[in-house]
């Protein structure tokens, strides 16, 4: 009888493995983007379940601008998946000249790029939206009366706050 860590591991590295890659580097680069997005959709789950005591008009608000964070989140995201790939650009291209060494300042100039570019990107989303965020939260929640759109106003110029940073990390 072939042992279970034995059958799990030949299973993992039929399934996950490249010719280059094992099916632990595999994980190592999933990893972070399975608990990003998993941050996310727990935020997104969480934020109305803590505003729910304070009412129905609280969780419209909430709920509402959460889709507003989640669309932001996913650009900056997307920034950040854009600079892993320039950085995995400068590994290749560098293992390619040198036999696989030395590419750590092509890297580290992706990565930098990257973060400033997020941060930047984050401004750019940051900055018109809580510019317009009267406008925005009237055609969201308009509906659902004067109280939802206050409450959405709050949550979405603290939300707005956060994008910079957001992006930086």
């Amino acid at each position: 009888m072939v042992p279970l860590r034995t059958r799990l591991d030949s299973a993992l590295t039929r399934w996950f493995a490249t010719s280059t890659l094992s099916y632990r580097q595999v994980g190592a680069l999933v990893g972070p983007l399975v608990l990003s997005q998993a941050w996310i959709v727990g935020q997104g789950v969480l934020n109305p379940v803590l505003v729910a005591p304070v009412g129905q008009s609280a969780i419209n608000a909430v709920s509402t601008v959460e889709y507003l964070n989640m669309l932001c989140a996913s650009v900056l995201m997307a920034v950040a998946a854009a600079g892993s790939v320039l950085a995995a650009q400068h590994v290749g291209a560098s293992s390619l000249r040198s036999g696989g060494a030395d590419h750590g300042e092509g890297v580290r100039r992706a990565a930098v790029g990257t973060v400033w570019t997020a941060t930047l990107v984050g401004l750019a989303i940051a900055v018109p939206l809580a510019l317009a965020h009267g406008a925005v939260l009237d055609v969201l929640l308009g509906p659902l009366g004067r109280d939802a759109v206050a409450l959405g106003r709050v949550y979405l110029l603290a939300a707005a706050l956060s994008y910079p940073a957001f992006g930086a990390v």
